[in-house]
């Protein structure tokens, strides 16, 4: 359902990019040295860690495959079908972020990628709330019913009864979330800052070997934890792409990639 990124417009050659970048102030005021660095390092990343990227490449791979095998029939799979998609897309975000080095604004995106698993595991037990999800913005009460019905706790505490595994563990990674970057809690600023001299400086852009890794690998594990909820609502469709042998694929060069690793890729349920 959803489209393969792609750059916005006619796309323009290497050279002819670099030369029309020569010709503006791209690197040399503050906001476009960011964003220069940033790309940099995701391509740095990339040559460097081909491990952590070979994981989160075949990940990409399960969610672009299963969301093009999907459709849909009424409103309730509409709504499920559309958040696999907005799901894909945090996913590419976060592994953008984490691999450029903006390591609380990935966990963010992983935290939304989440929830858009949950959102759609919800409709998915009960096609109605899709029809509640459209709804959100039509009143002051809708909005309040659809914050009601929608809250990610008691979505969670759901996945947990039915499955009990993937409900802790997706729990454990959503609370990780908030708690790196999500929410402005005190790992997600402690952990990137340095303090020299009486100074505070804002590492903007942090490739501190562990925490750095760590993100990546988080990637890994909330993207998982996506894939494992709309593999539970499309078991059919994940069959037919062979999506349980991948996933486990995916668990096993983790698994060589990062042993001992503060995250620790659970075994599935």
């Amino acid at each position: 359902m959803a489209k393969s990124p792609k750059p916005v417009g006619c796309v323009p050659t290497e050279d002819e990019i670099k030369t029309s970048l020569d010709k503006t102030k791209w690197g040399k005021t503050y906001l476009t040295e960011f964003l220069h660095s940033a790309e940099t390092n995701v391509k740095i990343t990339y040559v460097k860690l081909r491990g952590y990227f070979e994981m989160l490449e075949n990940l990409a791979d399960i969610f672009k495959t299963g969301s093009d095998s999907v459709g849909y029939s009424d409103i309730g799979s509409f709504v499920v079908a559309s958040l696999f998609g907005r799901a894909w897309g945090n996913y590419f975000a976060a592994v953008r972020l984490s691999s450029s080095g903006q390591l609380p604004e990935s966990y963010v995106q992983l935290r939304a990628c989440i929830e858009n698993a949950l959102y759609a595991f919800n409709i998915h037990n009960d096609p109605k709330l899709g029809q509640v999800w459209f709804n959100r913005h039509k009143d002051d009460k809708s909005r309040k019913n659809s914050i009601k019905l929608f809250s990610p706790k008691i979505i969670l505490d759901n996945l947990e009864q039915v499955y009990k595994k993937l409900g802790q563990e997706t729990a454990k990674d959503y609370e990780r979330c908030i708690d790196y970057g999500a929410h402005p809690n005190e790992r997600s600023v402690s952990a990137n800052l340095n303090l020299s001299g009486g100074k505070i400086s804002l590492r903007l852009l942090n490739t501190e070997k562990g925490i750095f890794q760590a993100s990546l690998l988080a990637c890994v594990m909330c993207g998982l934890d996506a894939i494992r909820i709309f593999q539970l609502i499309y078991p059919d469709d994940f069959k037919k792409f062979n999506a349980e042998q991948r996933i486990q694929n995916i668990q096993a060069q983790f698994c060589r990639i990062a042993p001992g690793n503060i995250y620790v890729l659970r075994s599935t349920p």
